[in-house]
């Protein structure tokens, strides 16, 4: 049966289900961490219902309730919403509700899985998919694209006990584009991860003799200290690894902590895994913010994700938590807990694990590790990142238009902060004081499709600062935030900035501004 036809068929006993929830949820509102004590009675508590809800736990959501629905056709678990908006962290916890609901309820009268998401204690999100549409969806025999016309969602206002028919509800609260609803404004999907089942290897590194490589020269050295495991190299441009001899992986999870415990912070440090006869792939970050996923295979590099930026890594000495997510020739890379990209490598697919540290100069570098883990299994690749968009007025540059197969960016407009949510700029102008630490450009955007690429290049005082291109995948219409930082916190260098944005390759808008003059500046730009 088509996903929504069962939705609808069974639409009374939903809407009495939530309605029903709406008398616990306002007692509970006052509670920073609401407990799991809703007295809704359509749900029966069951040992299957306590193993989705240490499921859910140990990945951290905070869950209410769990249970089948008293027609015994549904299945569900309400939780509280991680964030509001609809990043990584959302789209990922949408399916995790469905993924741990549909390993233990597994009788064939479940028509429905429900993942449903609490906000600001006032409504209910309802996440509806068909069991046999969510299951072909992760065995891959449904595309990404054809599961979004799959599962169906609904918001209910817990205050009143109807369903919200206000079609721009998402974008008043959410920010998604005006009359834009359901999967089109939630954004792609990422596969389920088996972040939460038992690790099959796990080192804190407090036993000196629990199987990893050591050894120490004049050039390098790596092995145990202090209850963690370091690398460190003592010449520029060279990197070094140590390794778990005879444990190989294939498809898994590995995860690990790290932090700069000396050198620059222009060097890197990170994950060695699938390695075979010396190829193997490297997931690296920087001191100061960078990350790179590089393959080693016959001797050469090649990038598998270029360098690129990402205010998710913690600075300087901080620890971060860098995570790869292996299924076949799908690598998924996370920092910190959060997805950053998936990337498709041709390098080996399984071998062994281990650890780096390497530099370009001011060496030494080193870098310390700890609590590593990996789980086995294949969970599946995960989706690309959606920005939040929304169509809203600005205060444009005066620009030409230029249109591209019915794509096109409008004019850009300056500021150095923009209203949340909606990307609508706080202080438009081409002028900005010396004292400005974020210069950000909005622009209308229209017609655009994920087979269209997109890029930008800012220029400061005339010497090219950010040259990036990427597959869009902002939706087909919005208002994009683009902007740039230091990567120290201080503020940005005083001179002329120039941004240029282009479609498939073809320059579509051009707009300049100055912050504190036009005496130029020196720093590493973020973005």
């Amino acid at each position: 049966m088509h996903t929504k036809r069962i939705i609808w068929s069974i639409g009374s006993v939903l809407f009495a289900l939530c309605l029903l929830v709406t008398l616990a949820l306002p007692a509970l509102a006052s509670e920073s961490r609401p407990p799991s004590t809703l007295q809704d009675g359509q749900f029966q508590e069951a040992d299957p219902a306590d193993r989705v809800r240490a499921e859910l736990e140990a990945k951290g959501y905070t869950v209410r309730k769990v249970g089948v629905s008293t027609s015994g056709d549904l299945a569900g678990v309400y939780m509280d919403m991680v964030a509001y908006e609809f990043d990584d962290t959302v789209r990922q916890q949408i399916v995790d509700g469905w993924y741990a609901i549909s390993k233990v309820y597994t009788d064939p009268a479940i028509e429905v899985y429900l993942s449903g998401l609490v906000y600001q204690e006032q409504y209910l999100l309802c996440f509806f998919v068909a069991p046999a549409d969510f299951q072909a969806w992760i065995a891959g025999t449904l595309s990404d694209q054809a599961f979004a016309g799959k599962y169906t969602m609904r918001i209910l206002d817990l205050a009143t006990g109807e369903w919200v028919e206000d079609k721009d509800f998402l974008h008043k609260n959410f920010g998604a584009p005006t009359g834009v609803q359901g999967a089109e404004a939630v954004g792609p999907l990422p596969k389920p991860v088996e972040g939460s089942s038992k690790p099959a290897f796990e080192d804190d590194f407090s036993d000196p003799t629990s199987g990893w490589e050591s050894k120490t020269t004049t050039d390098y050295s790596y092995g145990y200290a202090d209850g963690e495991y370091f690398c460190r190299e003592e010449q520029d441009n060279y990197m070094v690894r140590g390794q778990y001899p005879g444990l190989e992986f294939g498809d898994f999870i590995y995860q690990a902590e790290g932090r700069q415990a000396e050198g620059d912070a222009e060097n890197e440090y990170g994950l060695i895994f699938r390695y075979v006869d010396g190829d193997y792939y490297k997931f690296g970050v920087t001191g100061d913010g960078y990350y790179h996923l590089s393959l080693r295979q016959n001797g050469e590099w090649t990038a598998v994700v270029d360098w690129a930026e990402s205010r998710l890594i913690k600075r300087g000495d901080q620890v971060n938590v860098l995570k790869v997510v292996c299924a076949g020739e799908d690598i998924s890379l996370y920092i910190n807990d959060e997805f950053i990209v998936t990337a498709q490598g041709q390098g080996p697919t399984e071998g062994l694990i281990g650890l780096f540290a390497g530099g370009w100069e001011n060496m030494p570098t080193e870098a310390r590790f700890d609590n590593l883990k990996v789980w086995t299994g294949s969970p599946g690749p995960e989706a690309s990142p959606t920005p939040t968009t929304t169509v809203t007025a600005g205060t444009p540059v005066p620009t030409p238009t230029t249109q591209t197969g019915g794509t096109s960016f409008g004019p850009i407009t300056f500021s150095t902060q923009v209203e949340k949510g909606t990307n609508k700029p706080s202080d438009p102008g081409t002028s900005f004081p010396a004292s400005t630490s974020e210069l950000h450009a909005t622009w209308d955007y229209s017609g655009m499709k994920t087979s269209n690429t997109w890029s930008r290049k800012w220029y400061v005082d005339g010497k090219i600062a950010i040259d990036k291109t990427e597959a869009w995948n902002g939706g087909t219409d919005g208002r994009w935030d683009n902007y740039l930082f230091m990567n120290s916190g201080k503020t940005l260098p005083v001179g002329t900035y120039k941004l240029e944005i282009y479609i498939d390759g073809k320059l579509e808008q051009t707009a300049t501004c100055t912050i504190g003059g036009t005496n130029g500046g020196s720093g590493a730009l973020g973005f």
